[in-house]
Order: structure tokens, then sequence, then C-alpha cells
């Protein structure tokens, strides 16, 4: 893959209809690779069905071949290197060896000399070098540029369309780095694809955190205002941040934008295959901004609901979307009850355990009162199978969020010994009515 065609090769990659389960952690693992191998993504379909764990280690795996190859010689131009001056050294570099030499010789140097070299290349050399550098051995050589220096190269780099490497280079920057460099690079387009090929989320959550919260938000609207493969990098870098408050103020930040732009994002999501990475940030906003997102008319679309059942089915994020589901009006959740009860029951059976995992029947009684008597069979026969302190959680959230009907809904299809342990969770509670119920049930 030749420089400067990230941006290029990332449009190719989210075109690719065949692509629609694949994330894009995976996607941006396609690009890298391809970048390792020298060629298009094209050119990697081999690797199509690995997850993006299985792809970053297979990159690196080849990455670490590759820069191993000949490494004796380049130790030995290294140690050769060092009985001249500096100075010398850098202008021979300069005007004998390819970058791509210059940057194999730079991992055997000390990290010491190998800056001290740096600060005496051209800014457009040093950019050609920093395209080669061995990422494993970048961190201690990029942290001892100074500023001024790591600025330059960074504006040229980004200049050149080379956020692969600039997404290498976040893990080892300083954190005065980061801010340099992004006083310097107005376009917060480029801050995004730099993000989306970051190598490691505790690394990207940590340079996000050292922007200015205006400069984040101008980067979360730039997303959700642009074209696809632009809401896919903004998807990414929300997404992947491993910090929960982090992760919240980015979607609260993306629910300030106007219905047409989340509505644009949502289509691109759907379009593209990244319904995992939109329930997440979702899931991940303020109550506030859920409350407002989801009202959003797209998501009463029948092909976007279909598509984020499914989704939600095949990768198991029911912890992610059922946190929703209290925010819906009755006819949507009615609907969206109907498509779920559509799976077997493993999948319900797996709406059921993450529920009770985390606590959530507040979002989920709602759910199930919104589905047909088979559909609350169903479920009722999994709640039933609960042991008595999660049969006593149910009711609890009943009683707090006021969900006698919704709780009532799959009551009355427990089978006895559970509604002996929900009618016993009642004790003296003021519910007359509901308690009768429960008693005829459990008599009959």
């Amino acid at each position: 893959m030749s420089p400067g065609c990230c941006v290029a090769a990332s449009a190719a990659c989210w075109g690719r209809e065949d692509e629609m389960s694949r994330d894009l952690a995976a996607k941006a693992e396609l690009v890298k690779l391809a970048r390792a191998l020298n060629t298009e993504p094209d050119a990697v379909a081999f690797a199509d069905s690995l997850d993006a764990t299985d792809l970053h280690q297979l990159r690196e795996a080849i990455s670490g071949s590759l820069y191993d190859e000949h490494r004796v010689v380049y130790q030995r131009i290294a140690a050769a290197s060092k009985l001249l001056p500096a100075p010398m050294t850098a202008k021979i570099a300069e005007h004998a060896f390819p970058p791509l030499i210059s940057a194999r010789v730079a991992a055997e140097l000390g990290a010491e000399r190998a800056a001290d070299l740096a600060g005496r290349l051209p800014v457009g050399y040093l950019a050609d070098v920093c395209i080669g550098l061995d990422p494993r051995k970048v961190a201690r050589i990029i942290e001892r540029i100074p500023l001024d220096r790591a600025t330059e190269v960074a504006t040229e780099l980004v200049r050149r369309g080379e956020f692969i490497t600039l997404g290498r280079l976040i893990d080892a920057a300083t954190r005065e780095q980061l801010l340099g460099v992004a006083a310097e690079v107005d376009s917060d387009e480029a801050l995004l694809w730099i993000g989306f090929y970051a190598e490691s989320p505790r690394h990207l959550t940590e340079a996000i955190k050292a922007l200015p919260d205006e400069r984040i938000r101008r980067i979360v609207h730039t997303a959700l205002d642009g074209p696809a493969e632009v809401h896919s990098a903004g998807l990414a870098l929300m997404s992947r941040v491993d910090d929960a408050r982090l992760r919240r103020q980015l979607g609260d930040m993306a629910a300030e934008c106007a219905p047409s732009s989340l509505t644009a994002l949502v289509h691109t999501a759907v379009d593209e295959g990244f319904l995992p990475e939109i329930l997440t940030v979702f899931a991940s906003m303020s109550e506030a901004s859920q409350r407002s997102v989801m009202t959003l008319d797209v998501l009463a679309e029948q092909g976007v609901l279909v598509a984020l059942v499914r989704a939600t089915a095949a990768a198991d994020l029911w912890d992610r979307l059922l946190p929703l589901v209290e925010y819906i009006d009755d006819d949507l959740r009615a609907r969206l009850a109907a498509l779920v009860t559509e799976y077997d029951d493993d999948v319900l059976h797996s709406v059921v355990a993450i529920a009770q995992r985390d606590r959530r029947w507040s979002d989920l009684l709602p759910l199930i009162g919104s589905m047909t008597v088979s559909g609350r069979r169903r479920v009722a026969r999994f709640v039933s199978e609960l042991r008595a302190p999660m049969l006593r959680d149910v009711v609890d959230s009943a009683q707090q969020y006021d969900l006698w009907s919704q709780l009532f809904a799959v009551a009355e299809y427990l089978d006895a010994d559970a509604v002996g342990v929900v009618y016993e969770a009642l004790g003296e509670a003021d519910q007359e009515l509901l308690a009768g119920d429960l008693r005829a049930v459990r008599e009959a």
C-alpha cells in the first residue's frame, strides 16, 4: 500500500457488502495488515474470517518477521554509525540510505542517539522514516524527540494522509506531544482517522482525554456531520475508548447533533454492519441523551429495527439494548418484543440471563409485557428457573418502578414454585389485587 492512501483504502473497505458482520476494529486491522504487507486491502481478503484480535496477532507476527529480517546487517550499520559524529551520520543517512533502511537502523540504535539524529534530518525524510519504524521500538525513540520537531513531522504525516503511521505513534507520544500536534492540526477529520487507526484503546483514551473539551466536541460533531466513512471513524472512536465517563461524554456530545445527522449515523451503522458500535454509543449516554435519541424516527423504520435486533441477538448485546427499551414508545416496544420472540429459546434464555446478571428487570419487564401470550409463556419458563433470591429481585423491581401489570404478564405463566416465591416476596405490600391474582394462579 502506497503512503497517503489510508483514507481511500478505508473507504473501499466500507463499501464491501459481504462485510455486514465485520466490526470496525476488524476493518481497521485489515487495512493495517495490508499496509504491513505493502499491498491493498483486497489482497488480504483471505483474512476476512478472523476477528480483530486474531487479525492483530497475525499482523504483529508478520510485522515482527519482516522487521527482524536482515537485522544483523542493520545492527552492524548502527554500530558503525556510532563511530561518527551525529551531524555526519545524519548527512550520510539522508544522502546514502533510503528512509526504510534508516528506519531499520534507527531501531538498533540507542534511543538517545536515534532521537538526536531525528533532530538533524529534514522533516520530509524523517516523515518517511516514521512510516518504516519498528512498532516494537517506537516508544523509546518518540518520547525523546523535542516537541517542535515531533509537531513538524506529525503535521507532514497528516498532510500526506499517513493516518496508519500516526495511529501507531499515539501509543508512544507524550501528553505534551499529543497536545502540540492537536493544536497544529486543524482538521478534525484527520484526528478522527488517526484515532481510528490507534493501536491501543487505552492509549486512544488517554489521547482523547488530553484534548480540550471543545476540541473533542468538534471532533464528534465532525464525525456525525460527515460522509459514511467518517461516521464509521467516529463510531470507532466513541466505542473503543475504555473509560466509561469519557464514553458517556462522547455519547452526549453526539446526542447534541441535529436529528438528521443522528439519522444518517444510524443508516450508516445499518448499511455497514456497525450496529454493535452504535449500541455501545447509545448505551453509554446519559439518561437525558438516551431519552432524546430513542425518539428518533429512524429507529421506528422496520429495516432498522430488524437489523438492530438481529445484531443484538447475533452478538448477545442485550446488556446494551435493554437499558434503551425504557425510552421507546409503546408501539415501538411491541414491535421490538415481536421481533425478539421470533428467535429461538437460546436467545430468549440469554435475554433473561443478562437481565438477571445486570439486574435489568425494570428494563425487561416492560418488554415482556409487550409480548404475545406465546412469547410470555416462553420467557416465563426461563424466569421460573431462577433461584428464589433472583425472583425476589424481579418483585423488587416491580415495586420500585411500579411495574405490577408487567410483572403479572409473566407471573401468570410461571410454574407453581416460582409463583409461590413471587407471592411470598410481596409480603405486606399494598398490592391486594395483584396478590389475589397470584394466589389464584398458585392455587390453580
